[in-house]
């Protein structure tokens, strides 16, 4: 078992049904449980619903709603289709309702981050200062349903996103090799911020991306439960890091992109399920 007194903030989770198959933290209650057990306290969640409803709207509404008895732990990622009518409208719904940021899914929503679609969402993005998490995919690509398969978003597409975005731009999911892509496109950048989820090797990968990336742009991510937490906790451990950096992955980074609190611990208490 790993260490659980490390203070852990995951910028990368989900909760909702997943069509193609079960997962085992489909509701926020199995998804806490999962996350607690390995000393994560607070986490950033997004739906599943809205990946492929039409409607993004209805699913960031429903998120929100069942969001509302884990304040204070679990925190909203809106989902935004810029391609689909009143889009701007659900983001202002979702921002009302308290969602910390907006995803994009370019894959599933059919358009690239480099169209005139996304280039209208980061016109409002600028004006909101809003946070955008772009994932590179959501599923192993070798996992995806044979009627339903997206390709991870292309590296050159994050690239510009990321070059014409003036708000902070979270990008999750990323593989070690595109994640070293990227850099090599773009650099170090203030406004861009890289997660720990899919980055399964080789060693040193954690101390590669803070050397690519910069400290502060580094975040701990697991997006359970389509993956283990356990490994992603591990890893952050043992990686050769003093540990301010080591603090800095596992919790301060995320807390400052997004203006999270530090919970309270109340003695004697459990976390409702």
């Amino acid at each position: 078992m790993t260490d659980k007194l490390m203070d852990l903030v995951d910028a990368n989770a989900t909760t909702g049904p997943w069509p193609f198959r079960r997962l085992p933290g489909e509701t926020p209650g199995r998804l806490w449980q999962r996350l607690a057990r390995y000393g994560i306290r607070q986490a950033l969640v997004a739906s599943n619903r809205a990946v492929l409803y039409k409607d993004c709207g209805v699913a960031n509404s429903l998120l929100a709603r069942a969001l509302r008895r884990y304040a204070g732990r679990l925190y909203m990622v809106a989902t935004v289709n810029p391609g689909f009518p009143g889009w701007a409208k659900d983001a202002e719904e979702a921002l009302a309702l308290g969602a910390l940021a907006v995803r994009l899914l370019p894959g599933y929503h059919d358009y690239r981050l480099a169209n005139s679609i996304a280039r209208s969402y980061l016109h409002f993005a600028k004006e909101r200062q809003v946070r955008t998490v772009v994932p590179f995919r959501l599923e192993d690509e070798r996992h995806h349903h044979w009627l339903c398969r997206v390709p991870p978003v292309p590296v050159q597409d994050v690239a510009n996103f990321v070059e014409q975005a003036e708000s902070p731009v979270l990008v999750t999911n990323g593989r070690i090799g595109d994640l070293r892509q990227l850099h090599d496109l773009v650099g170090q950048r203030e406004n861009l911020f890289v997660d720990l989820a899919y980055v399964n090797g080789p060693d040193g990968a954690v101390e590669e991306l803070v050397e690519r990336f910069g400290i502060r742009h580094v975040l701990f991510g697991t997006w359970a439960p389509f993956l283990y937490v356990f490994p992603k906790v591990e890893q952050l451990r043992v990686a050769d890091l003093d540990e301010a950096s080591r603090r800095r992955i596992a919790a301060v980074n995320c807390r400052e992109l997004f203006s999270l609190e530090e919970p309270v611990v109340e003695e004697n208490s459990t976390s409702p399920v």
